[in-house]
């Protein structure tokens, strides 16, 4: 059930300016007098849990089978979602030989809000007209699995290739008054829930400059159609980590994210249109 009481995406606003300005905290004015700690260029094992501030641009269309009936609907500009959202993500890591490693990372995106519509939208076989009153949600669970090889390895720097699997939980739901087949309906309540498993090519580089700061680059690219989905996506992110003991670093990083999926299912027709970027900071932990 969709919960129209309160609108808690609107609840939640990232001061982005305050983010960054922890970001130069953490990663300098913490890190850097303790900077005798050498971060460890090449670990057995490794976490890393923080905190995501991403602004979101996201369209979403469900349609009924084969009819190609559903409004192209901007969450932002047509549902009333707040673009700013926050979200903790886990990221844990481990070598399985000299050269090869593992790595899978969480994170899930969670908005809710209530709008008046100031246009009329479809969603499958129900029309929400202009002045109705809904609820909506939309959330995305992201998973992410790479195996790597390392082409390169020294202290100093690093470059490495994997092939990874980027799995996407999506649920979006609408609720409120609408007209279905004709006939005004209340309490209508239309949306769906699936799980798009999409494989990517993953590259990625490190450097470390002094001993105690590594900077880390890695791109993930996908466009393929596979079975019922065709999707596209491109992953970019950069980041810098910061030794504060042997075991033990603080880090920045942002993250650009740009996902296209359009799905052609049994029981709907769908498409997901879903950028997103911002700031994340994070702690580090490594053996």
């Amino acid at each position: 059930m969709i919960d129209m009481g309160a609108d808690r995406s609107r609840a939640k606003m990232p001061l982005r300016g305050s983010c960054f300005a922890a970001i130069g905290v953490l990663t300098f004015g913490v890190a850097a007098p303790l900077g005798a700690q050498e971060i460890d260029p090449d670990p057995r094992f490794w976490a890393e849990g923080g905190v995501y501030f991403p602004d979101t641009e996201t369209t979403v269309a469900l349609s009924l089978p084969d009819s190609n009936n559903g409004t192209e609907i901007s969450l932002e500009d047509d549902l009333g979602f707040d673009s700013g959202v926050d979200s903790f993500d886990l990221t844990v890591g481990a070598k399985l030989d000299d050269d090869f490693f593992i790595e899978a990372s969480f994170f899930d995106l969670d908005r809710t809000t209530t709008f008046t519509l100031d246009r009329t939208i479809t969603v499958e076989d129900a029309v929400f007209d202009v002045g109705a009153a809904v609820g909506s949600e939309f959330s995305s669970q992201i998973y992410r699995v790479t195996i790597g090889y390392k082409l390169i390895s020294d202290p100093k720097w690093d470059l490495s290739v994997a092939l990874g699997a980027h799995l996407t939980d999506f649920t979006f739901g609408i609720a409120g008054a609408a007209s279905v087949n004709g006939a005004g309906v209340s309490g209508v309540e239309r949306g769906q829930d699936f799980l798009a498993p999409l494989p990517t090519i993953v590259g990625q580089a490190k450097v470390r400059p002094i001993r105690w700061l590594e900077l880390r680059g890695r791109a993930d690219y996908l466009d393929l159609t596979i079975d019922q989905y065709n999707g596209r996506l491109i992953n970019l992110e950069a980041s810098a980590t910061a030794a504060i003991t042997n075991n033990i670093a603080v880090g920045a990083a942002y993250r650009y994210t740009d996902y296209r999926l359009d799905i052609d299912a049994t029981r709907f027709d769908g498409r997901v249109e879903y950028e997103f970027d911002g700031p994340r900071v994070f702690l580090r932990v490594s053996l």
